[in-house]
């Protein structure tokens, strides 16, 4: 399995083909946000924020990764992280943690934040993810590196 940032531009996206990047990587977006649209794909991907990962030329999962590396307390934030149905429980999302862990590590950032649907808690609290002890509705859990 590969794992690495899809640069796509709209000209060369082909929506008929269902082997097109674009069209595999919306496919996982779309297990966590069901709203997740080509052209969302298509915006991550210019931004340089969109990861997959890939196996046997099939994209498997997708995620909106963005580090930021700011003075005082860097962050990086995985706002969507979706592995397409017929992948999940095989590890590859925690191999996309593990991989945005690394690219942390090498940006001196030391803390990862996400918000996890109802269904991904438990998924991101045995990878490490905690929350602040006031468990506040609304409030990210974070990996400290």
């Amino acid at each position: 399995m590969d794992i690495y940032k899809l640069y796509v531009d709209n000209d060369s996206f082909d929506r008929t083909d269902p082997y097109d990047p674009i069209v595999q990587a919306t496919k996982a977006l779309r297990t966590v946000d069901h709203n997740a649209s080509e052209s969302t794909a298509i915006h991550l991907s210019e931004r340089g924020d969109l990861y997959v990962a890939e196996n046997h030329g099939i994209i498997t999962a997708a995620a909106h990764f963005e580090p930021v590396p700011i003075d005082g307390d860097p962050e990086a934030w995985i706002h969507v992280l979706g592995v397409r149905p017929e992948f999940q429980r095989g590890g590859i999302g925690s191999a996309m943690i593990d991989y945005f862990a690394v690219r942390c590590l090498d940006q001196n950032i030391r803390q990862i934040l996400l918000h996890p649907t109802p269904t991904s808690l438990g998924f991101y609290q045995k990878l490490g993810f905690t929350q602040d002890d006031d468990l506040r509705p609304g409030k990210p859990l974070k990996k400290i590196l």
